[in-house]
């Protein structure tokens, strides 16, 4: 009786399972080109981004690139991510920052050239940001200790800020990444689930009295 009621339980957790939805998407490679992002080139990128009303919480960040010159992908990627404000338009000030380190990557079926293009992705714990503004994402890799140098890939034609981090230019490109967020369950959800189990609960005290 007992591994039922621990089944009835599961199946009832697993059916309010909300997956990760897409709140912002900047696009995939479109394999033409590849920024440098990485502290040993001394260029890093970031592109803009806002949030809708609801969805002001990032939980995950994926996102494309390569390693130029030899193609040949780190043992241990040192990714920091960094979310700036904005200011006329230009990356301004550090809201948040998190060095991630290594992260997930799968290689993909795409080029850029003669280097292959990575996926990547990684979880992170942001703050709530304001709704329906504009923040900068950089993605910045550390190659110092290693011969690559590690470029962000484009997705379309757009534009986003490049520099050395002490000042930022605009280029005239997208970068390829998109936010991914867990969402809250919806009050209906979460009673649906108090309900199910306190019925669970009074089934039990009734099968042990009879």
């Amino acid at each position: 009786m007992k591994k039922f009621l621990l089944f009835l339980c599961a199946l009832l957790l697993f059916t309010t399972h909300v997956e990760a939805v897409i709140i912002y998407d900047n696009g995939a490679p479109n394999e033409e080109t590849a920024y440098w992002s990485d502290y040993d080139s001394g260029w890093r990128a970031a592109d803009d981004f806002s949030l809708g009303a609801g969805n002001n919480v990032i939980t995950d960040i994926h996102w494309w690139g390569g390693y130029w010159y030899e193609n040949t992908p780190l043992e241990l990627d040192d990714f920091t991510i960094l979310i700036y404000n904005d200011l006329d338009g230009l990356p301004n000030e550090v809201v948040w920052s998190d060095n991630v380190g290594n992260v997930n990557r799968d290689i993909t079926d795409m080029d850029v050239g003669d280097s292959d293009i990575y996926y990547y992705w990684v979880h992170i714990d942001s703050p709530e940001l304001l709704s329906d503004t504009i923040y900068h994402l950089s993605i910045v890799n550390d190659t110092t200790n290693d011969s690559e140098t590690w470029a962000w890939a484009k997705s379309s034609d757009g534009g986003f800020s490049w520099g050395p981090g002490d000042f930022w230019g605009y280029e005239p490109s997208e970068l390829a990444f998109n936010l991914t967020a867990e969402p809250v369950p919806e009050p209906a959800t979460m009673l649906l689930l108090g309900t199910g189990l306190v019925g669970l609960l009074g089934f039990r005290k009734k099968f042990k009295k009879s």
